[in-house]
């Protein structure tokens, strides 16, 4: 497309919530930068979007964020935010019960 984003830092934020019931089926998510964000799936798409097969639902999970990174943290994983660059993203998130054993988690 012809429009340009100006490259720079950006600031995104990602609403979500639980779904009120269980999910046996996984969706699909797509991840994108657009003019207007308020008007997907409508809006021109900025950047090439990816789309990311999501997971099957059991219970609601306490709470889940991305990680807030210090400059010197950034340079450490190679975050990178430009568009169309690979980039490290870090989440942290809170598990409902403690494991009964200490090994591998699989989320």
């Amino acid at each position: 497309n012809n429009i340009n984003m100006p490259p720079g830092y950006y600031r995104w934020e990602m609403t979500a919530q639980n779904p009120p019931t269980r999910k046996q089926d996984p969706s699909l998510w797509t991840f994108g930068t657009y003019l207007a964000a308020s008007d997907y799936p409508t809006t021109p798409v900025l950047d090439k979007e990816l789309q990311a097969v999501g997971f099957r639902i059991d219970n609601m999970m306490r709470d889940a964020r991305l990680t807030a990174l210090t400059q010197v943290q950034r340079a450490a994983t190679n975050r990178n935010d430009r568009p169309g660059k690979s980039n490290q993203l870090i989440f942290q998130f809170s598990l409902n019960i403690r494991p009964l054993a200490n090994q591998i988690l699989i989320l």
